[in-house]
């Protein structure tokens, strides 16, 4: 059960860096990438990719996409960034 939930994890860590990497085109666009830049894009878009993964593990995909959604309506709408 341990390496089960070790695995999980692991997978949501990863998951979740790729979530951050998938971001960097959008950070791209409006600044210059450097090195800086791309690991604060991976670890602040990376840590809702943690919660995101933990969802789908937990309560599924319709879950994890309803809190997504959610999250961006709050960032870009609400408070317009």
């Amino acid at each position: 059960m341990l390496r089960r939930s070790i695995a999980l994890w692991v997978a949501i860590a990863v998951s979740a860096v790729l979530f951050g990497l998938g971001h960097r085109p959008a950070a791209a666009a409006l600044l210059p990438l450097t090195p800086a830049l791309v690991m604060r894009e991976v670890i602040l878009n990376g840590i809702p990719g943690a919660v995101f993964g933990g969802l789908f593990w937990r309560r599924g995909l319709e879950a994890a996409m309803v809190a997504h959604f959610s999250a961006d309506l709050v960032l870009h709408v609400v408070i317009g960034g």
